[in-house]
């Protein structure tokens, strides 16, 4: 069995939008033929939150090495007395916020971000592995997108091919943001020599994939797409009876943070209940609301509208959707959004849950189209507040849309053929 080295700064128990693929991949990518061999930080700093029940979902053989990162801005922290790491899911407070002094460190001196300084450990601990394990390949997993640029030093090193996986595009994101030229320029120069240089690419959609062969052009290596999957060995969880509820139940599951901003939606929601005040339905929000974004409930006036349960465990996600009567997904308006898909679309789709996607036209709506799994509507007050009324009317009618086409999600979302795809794909980097 071939072995492949997958640097990721973050990986369960810490959550992010790429935990799914990343529990994927340790999962099923060994039925390719690949052992998978995770190096990853002993002490992940950001505002991800820890959920240690992800520990009990990993395979018991596998192979972890954690290496410290020495990052400099969580050592400020602590001295300032901050935590300085991933926050655990009952915490609410995770922050966000930077001053000026911050901002100017990370704009300025940690390009393109704060994992570049893991370098010092990261490089001989990585290069140790490789050898210790023969490895024969290495995957780099961003954001953060200095794993890129990390993997390719050890790629150089041991002589072996480098894969870039981008869960999330690098220049062309919707949470990529620059306050001057001389970032924007030399972050763009970064991303050139990683594409160039690579063996191959790996991104999150077919059209995300499209970006680099577009802006690339014959400097492109091969390309495959990585899909945010479900895990088909998940058990759906059965839905309880809610015959006393009256009320519409519109969840989304996931966190608002970054340039990821829930005022679309809560927009749409208090220009559509300016016509019916007492509407019968509710928005639930299962994750965590970035702070600067808390005061938007009161500002809108939807507060009374609106549950919040908070960050939950990763198990349970899937039982709050099964209750809801709707699934929410959103992509704010920003550069990028219409070539990403939300990592929670693929366990929507799965679930037949009726789906409300709000985002820029393009691949998450085309997918709410194309298996007829409910409702799209682009991210402006107007059309959000007429979709609402549309989905009530449906639910009091009982017509509410969903897919059915369950074959056809299973052929572009399933874990186990994603990672069929994804091993014939380093199969063929190893065959050039």
């Amino acid at each position: 069995m071939r072995k492949v080295v997958l640097l990721t700064y973050t990986f369960p128990p810490q959550t992010s939008g790429a935990t799914p693929v990343i529990m994927n991949m340790v999962k099923y990518l060994p039925s390719s033929g690949w052992e998978v061999l995770p190096l990853t930080a002993s002490n992940p700093s950001g505002i991800m939150p820890m959920d240690p029940s992800l520990r009990d979902r990993l395979p018991d053989n596998l192979k972890v090495t954690k290496v410290i990162h020495p990052d400099p801005m969580q050592i400020l922290s602590r001295l300032r007395g901050g935590k300085g790491k991933a926050q655990p899911i009952a915490d609410t407070r995770i922050s966000e916020n930077k001053g000026f002094f911050k901002r100017l460190i990370h704009n300025y001196l940690l390009i393109p971000d704060r994992v570049i300084t893991w370098l010092p450990t990261l490089i001989p601990a990585g290069a140790a592995l490789i050898e210790r394990e023969q490895a024969d390949l290495i995957i780099s997993h961003g954001p953060h997108h200095s794993t890129h640029i990390l993997a390719r030093i050890l790629s150089r090193l041991a002589g072996i091919p480098h894969v870039a996986y981008f869960g999330d595009l690098w220049i062309y994101d919707s949470n990529s943001i620059w306050d001057s030229k001389f970032n924007f320029h030399l972050e763009k120069a970064l991303e050139g020599l990683i594409v160039k240089h690579a063996d191959g690419i790996l991104a999150s959609t077919p059209e995300s994939g499209n970006y680099f062969r577009k802006e690339y052009g014959n400097n492109c290596p091969p390309v495959e797409t990585l899909d945010n999957g479900y895990d088909p060995e998940t058990v759906i969880p059965e839905s309880n009876d809610y015959t006393d509820r009256d009320y519409l139940l519109l969840t989304f599951t996931g966190n608002f943070w970054g340039e990821h901003s829930p005022k679309y939606i809560f927009a749409g929601l208090r220009n559509f209940l300016k016509d019916w005040p007492d509407a019968p339905l509710k928005l639930q929000l299962i994750g965590s609301l970035a702070p600067r974004f808390r005061h938007l409930p009161e500002e809108y006036g939807i507060s009374s509208n609106l549950i919040m349960k908070g960050v939950v465990p990763f198990s349970d996600v899937m039982k709050y959707q099964i209750e809801s009567d709707v699934l929410l997904a959103c992509l704010s308006p920003l550069r990028g959004s219409e070539v990403k898909n939300s990592s929670k679309t693929a366990e929507y789709l799965r679930s037949g849950k009726p789906i409300f996607a709000v985002a820029p036209e393009g691949t998450m709506t085309g997918y709410v189209k194309n298996f007829h799994a409910g409702y799209t509507a682009e991210p402006d007050t107007m059309s959000i507040a007429r979709v609402i009324r549309q989905i009530l009317s449906d639910w009091q009618n009982n017509t509410l849309k969903h897919t059915s086409d369950f074959e056809g999600i299973a052929k572009v979302f399933d874990g186990k053929l994603i990672m069929k795809r994804v091993g014939k794909f380093l199969d063929s980097i190893m065959a050039q």
